[in-house]
C-alpha cells in the first residue's frame, strides 16, 4: 500500500476514534446537565450565545464543549470522555505534544516507551485484561494475593487494573 494511502487510513481511523469520544462528552453532557428541563434550556442557551449556533449543528466542536465543560465542572468524578487516557490525549497544549517529544526522546529507555503507549491504548497486560481474554483464570491482583498469602481462589482481592498496579507503586516507593 502506498504511504499516502496509509497515512489517510490511520488519520481516518483516528478521527473515527476522537469522535466517539467526543459523542461520549455530549452523553455525559446530557446526563449532568439536562436533568431538569429548565437549566438544562439554560444551558444550550448560553452555549449559543457564547459560540456560533453551528456549534450545537456541528458535533466535533459541540464535543469539544461539553468535554470542556464537564472537565470545569467539580461535581463530575469520571472522565469527560471514554476513558481519562482519551481526556488526556484530546486536550489542547498539554498532552499530545509533550507525549510526542517524549516518546520521541532518545534519553527514554524502550521499555517505558512501549509501556507508555500500552497504557494509554488500553493494551497494557493487566490482570483484568489478561483474564478477559482467557490467558488468567481471575481478574484479581497476584501481587495482593501473595502480600495476603491467599490461594489463588480468594475472592476478596481487588481486580488487578491499571490504576490499581499504579497504587501499589506509589505505596511501595512510600515505604522504600
Amino acid at each position: 500500500m502506498v504511504q499516502a494511502v496509509r497515512s489517510a487510513l490511520l488519520r481516518g481511523g483516528a478521527e473515527y476514534r476522537m469522535q466517539r469520544a467526543l459523542n461520549r462528552a455530549v452523553d455525559n453532557w446530557i446526563k449532568i446537565f439536562m436533568r431538569s428541563t429548565d437549566s438544562g434550556l439554560q444551558r444550550i442557551k448560553q452555549a449559543t450565545n457564547t459560540g456560533t449556533q453551528s456549534d450545537l449543528v456541528d458535533s466535533t466542536r459541540w464535543g469539544w464543549r461539553c468535554m470542556v465543560q464537564l472537565q470545569e465542572t467539580d461535581t463530575w468524578k469520571k472522565p469527560a470522555t471514554t476513558t481519562w487516557a482519551a481526556e488526556f490525549l484530546l486536550r489542547e497544549g498539554e498532552s499530545r505534544e509533550f507525549l510526542a517529544s517524549w516518546l520521541h526522546s532518545s534519553a527514554v529507555h524502550e521499555a517505558k516507551k512501549r509501556r507508555t503507549k500500552q497504557v494509554i491504548s488500553c493494551s497494557f497486560p493487566c490482570g483484568k485484561l489478561l483474564h478477559m481474554i482467557g490467558a488468567r483464570t481471575s481478574p484479581g491482583c497476584e501481587l495482593c494475593k501473595r502480600e495476603r498469602k491467599m490461594d489463588s481462589g480468594a475472592t476478596n482481592v481487588p481486580v488487578e487494573t491499571v490504576a490499581h498496579i499504579q497504587v501499589l507503586a506509589v505505596k511501595h516507593r512510600r515505604r522504600a
